[in-house]
């Protein structure tokens, strides 16, 4: 069951970043807020750091307080190198919106 509900939000996660990106509004500061979300994740994809990247979330847990979430680590694996983010989610109206991220250390 763990797993499924990890797997199922990690779709989700990655399905809301290449859809639709982060929603507009909110604080803009380095690293957290929807503007900076979406920044971060246009400029990845323009880089095409995005390409032949592998994603581990075999270790991601989600830990939900309120309207306010957190899921990782979520492992990137490609041939740039590897890192682990921690991704913040906010619950509006019906939906979970990523905004922001943390990288972790290795």
């Amino acid at each position: 069951m763990k797993k499924s509900v990890i797997l199922n939000l990690s779709l989700a996660v990655l399905v809301a970043i290449l859809v639709c990106g982060c929603q507009t509004a909110g604080p803009s500061t380095r690293g957290t807020g929807k503007d900076s979300m979406r920044e971060f994740m246009t400029k990845a994809f323009e880089s095409n750091f995005m390409d032949n990247v592998e994603i581990n979330i075999e270790d991601a847990e989600i830990m939900i307080e309120g309207e306010k979430a957190v899921f990782g680590p979520v492992e990137f694996i490609s041939d740039r190198g590897t890192f682990k983010l921690e991704y913040k989610l906010q619950k509006e109206e019906e939906a979970w919106l990523i905004v922001g991220s943390t990288r972790l250390e290795q």
